[in-house]
């Protein structure tokens, strides 16, 4: 599917800190308006990051429950219009979903760590400072995919989209991310069974609530050397005795 450019600059003043203003180019985030649709039906509509759409349209539909994991989907563009539906297989016997698996392992604080420096150093996130950003990692903390969008929902979409896509166990992941976690996002990882998750920022009450309902565990703050535990879930921190 056709990437459009992401980025744009803009000549502007800027006031230094020697209370000097000058002129010089910045870099800007693009947004493009798009809708989605599901077996000929508007799902949704708004602005986006225009790259990796197909990622966004099979992650959206996924994670707010339209379609499971295990859908094959058909995805095509028509203008600033994308189109899902699904395609006709033999059928198979079903499979476990990942939010059904009872993951069994811990995370130490200096992956956690490694990994949000890997999410802060995001190329747009740091050029533009408009950008969110949302990553998978294995839960060895190996950088499974990172995206980066305008909308904080959108990037999250796109990284679950590739996950489902490439056949993710998302039960043997993390997630981690650039903004705050409200319960849009907590909802979207709980519905792919992603069982660990933490964000540079802070989630709100109504995000932790579900993250504790699904046995999420829920991070916030996480910036080297602290981090703030809002949820116990089933992944442990490894070497942690907590009070």
């Amino acid at each position: 599917m056709k990437q459009h450019e992401t980025t744009g600059l803009r000549t502007i003043w800027k006031r230094t800190p020697s209370s000097e203003w000058v002129r010089e180019e910045d870099t800007l985030i693009r947004e493009e308006s798009f809708r989605l649709f599901y077996e000929g039906k508007l799902i949704t509509e708004g602005p986006i990051s225009p790259e990796y759409l197909d990622e966004w349209g099979r992650g959206h539909l996924m994670s707010e429950g339209f379609c499971s994991l295990q859908t094959p989907l058909r995805i095509w563009r028509e203008g600033n219009d994308l189109f899902a539906a699904k395609i006709a297989s033999p059928e198979e016997p079903a499979k476990e979903p990942s939010s059904q698996k009872i993951p069994c392992w811990s995370v130490t604080e200096k992956t956690l760590f490694e990994g949000m420096q890997k999410v802060q150093d995001a190329p747009r996130y740091c050029k533009t400072g408009a950008a969110h950003v949302a990553t998978l990692f294995s839960k060895t903390g190996e950088l499974l995919v990172l995206r980066e969008d305008m909308g904080r929902f959108n990037a999250a979409d796109k990284v679950l989209g590739w996950g489902a896509a490439q056949g993710v166990d998302f039960a043997e992941t993390f997630f981690l991310f650039s903004g705050r976690m409200p319960r849009g996002v907590v909802r979207k990882i709980a519905q792919v069974g992603i069982p660990l998750a933490g964000s540079v920022s802070a989630p709100t009450w109504n995000g932790a609530a579900l993250a504790e309902e699904h046995h999420i565990t829920l991070i916030g703050f996480l910036r080297p050397p602290r981090m703030n535990l809002y949820v116990k879930g089933k992944i442990s921190l490894e070497g942690v005795l907590l009070p």
